[in-house]
């Protein structure tokens, strides 16, 4: 059995990304100037984060919503 797999396009991934960026800056409550930042901001968006709903509002896609909150912390799939 073989499995064929294929790149995301590169619009859903940029549309993506922009969504998660502006959860992690919510959450950080600051402007997010380096990789840091944005690591302090995803280790609190996995450790005490994912289940409180004032995070999301009605301007992320559901689709972000429901793949963040299914993420698994330290795995990129």
């Amino acid at each position: 059995m073989s499995v064929k797999m294929t790149l995301l396009d590169s619009s859903l991934s940029s549309a993506f990304l922009a969504q998660y960026k502006r959860l992690l800056g919510a959450i950080a409550a600051k402007p997010m100037k380096t990789s840091d930042d944005y690591n302090e901001a995803r280790n609190v968006l996995y450790k005490e984060g994912l289940n409180k709903s004032y995070v999301f509002d009605s301007s992320y896609e559901k689709s972000f919503v429901c793949a963040v909150r299914s993420a698994i912390y330290g795995m990129f799939i």
